[in-house]
Formats: C-alpha cells, structure tokens, sequence
C-alpha cells in the first residue's frame, strides 16, 4: 500500500461517504469491510459533520485527512510512505504517527521517504541516505540522520559518510517537557514548558553557550531562538541544558527544534541538532498576529464621579 497523493481516486462530485466506497473499492476492499470500517474512518478524519457534502466544497486539510483515514484503515503488510506526514493539524497528524506506529508493532513494513528528520527518528529503525539518486549510507536511522545533518550544514558528502559523531561533542537529543516533567509531543500555545537538551562531551569544553531554535515544518524559517548563557568549563561525560518557557510563544502549527553547543571565542558550534525533535503547537491563549506575547492584564477603571451638592 503506498500512501503518495491522498485522495487521488476521489470524486469531486460524491459526497465524502460515497468517496469512502469509491476510495475504499479501488484499494481493494470489499463493501461490507468498507460499511464496519466506515464510523471509525469518519471519526479519524473528523469530518463527521460533512460526510455527505460533496467533496468538492471539502478544504485542502478535510480532502487529505479524508484519504489518510481511509489508507490507514488497511490491514497491510507493506505501507510506502512518501512525504504526506504533514496533513492536517497538529492533534490529527498525532493520529498520523500513531497508527502508523501500530502498523509497524502489528509486523508490517514501513518504508518512509521524508525530510522530517524527526519522523525519520522517530519511526523508522534503519535509514538510506540517497545523494543524487545514489544510496551513499545505510545504518541505524539515528546515525544516518546525524550524516544527513552535516551534508545539509556544507561537509562533503564523502567526508561525511562514516563519520556518525563529532570529535568534540554530541546533542543526544531535544525534547519538550510539561509541568511534571513528562516528555510531550503537543502544547497549547501560552502554556508553560521546558526544553531539554541532553548532551555527551567528548573532550572538556571551554565555557560552551547553548542556543535552542524552533523552525517551522512546511518551510524550514526559523520563528525564534532562545539563547542560553555561558556554562562554566565542561567535563567529558554527558550532561543536560534546560530552558524554561513561562509561556509558549509559538501559534498553533508544527515546528522543528534544533539546538547548538558553542565554546567561547569559536567560529563554529562543536555540535548541533538540526529537525530531529517535533513539536506540534495547539490553540491555546493565542490569538491573531505571529507569535503569542506572554502578559498579565490589569484594568483600573475610572473613579466615580464625586456626588454633586445640591441646594
């Protein structure tokens, strides 16, 4: 099963219920496993409240969610995944990661071509770097990835391949964290969080600054740094950086996260992580505009008026 352009056998004039026969037939699956499927694949793509509008007056995200709901709910052995992770919101392509996770427990094959480092990592236990077409490594998705990122940050490619970790140190991982401490995949725009980075030095480190950056999914931009003071000489061993966040500033969306480690007075950061981490930013306290600004709001209305004499 190969999940390439979703919604591509759709009809715009049939409603979505009559898609999901239509959709469902040419993958192969016979109407009675369609009709005991159906409410689950409704309920998947939330389009509950417009399962019988034609799909032509459907928004790009409802069509996409529509096609995936459908593909997923295929029993399978191989599924060919090709850079359609990034549909939807933040809370449905959650769902996305999480059947396919399941596919991948219940035994079948997932092949996965993306950029989203973080998906790579994420799902996949081993990984083909290709470089014009020609497989250049293939290993463990973690040290593939780590290639992957070098090439992108301007090593040669020759000089790249086979050299799987800095000399001097290496970001393990980002992950955002909630209140308790718990590792999360999602936060609500404006709500507390910590971001932490863990680290292996592996030399002592003069006096490195940590910089954690997020970057939007679709486009790569970078939509804000937070950049952190500089440490105390480090020893060779592993360690941890954390950056509190009051408050969430990022709208509602999907972001990468990248950090650097950086020795004071180097041109050029010792180790960095670049799209290996994904957070996805639901609605919360945000409202229009770029980025949520984090506030206390007081409001001291006017004194009443003094009374008037009268007489």
């Amino acid at each position: 099963m190969a999940l390439i352009e979703l919604g591509s056998g759709f009809h715009p004039e049939l409603t979505g219920r009559e898609n999901v026969y239509l959709s469902g037939a040419i993958l192969g699956m016979r109407r009675r496993e369609v009709t005991a499927k159906l409410d689950s694949i409704v309920e998947f793509a939330g389009v509950a409240e417009f399962i019988d509008v034609p799909v032509k007056w459907y928004s790009s995200g409802m069509y996409v969610r529509l096609g995936f709901a459908i593909a997923a709910h295929l029993e399978m052995d191989i599924l060919l995944v090709d850079e359609v992770l990034a549909v939807g919101d933040a809370a449905f392509q959650a769902k996305c990661f999480a059947r396919i996770a399941e596919l991948k427990r219940d035994g079948a094959t997932i092949l996965l071509i993306s950029h989203d480092l973080a998906a790579v990592e994420r799902l996949c236990s081993r990984a083909v770097l290709l470089d014009h077409g020609r497989a250049v490594l293939i290993g463990q998705a973690r040290e593939v990835v780590a290639t992957y990122q070098r090439v992108v940050e301007g090593a040669p490619v020759d000089a790249a391949v086979g050299r799987t970790n800095r000399e001097d140190a290496e970001i393990l991982s980002i992950e955002i964290t909630d209140r308790e401490s718990r590792p999360v995949a999602s936060m609500a725009t404006g709500a507390p969080a910590l971001a932490r980075i863990r680290y292996a030095a592996k030399r002592e480190l003069t006096a490195p600054r940590f910089d954690l950056f997020f970057y939007g999914f679709e486009d790569g931009t970078l939509q804000s740094q937070c950049r952190g003071e500089e440490s105390e000489a480090v020893q060779a061993g592993e360690g941890t950086a954390e950056f509190e966040l009051p408050a969430l500033g990022l709208q509602p969306g999907v972001y990468t996260l990248g950090a650097t480690m950086t020795e004071r007075g180097a041109p050029a950061a010792c180790a960095w992580s670049y799209g290996r981490a994904t957070l996805y930013v639901s609605e919360g306290r945000g409202l229009q505009g770029r980025f949520y600004m984090p506030f206390v709001f007081r409001h001291r209305p006017p004194e009443p008026a003094p009374a008037r004499r009268v007489g």
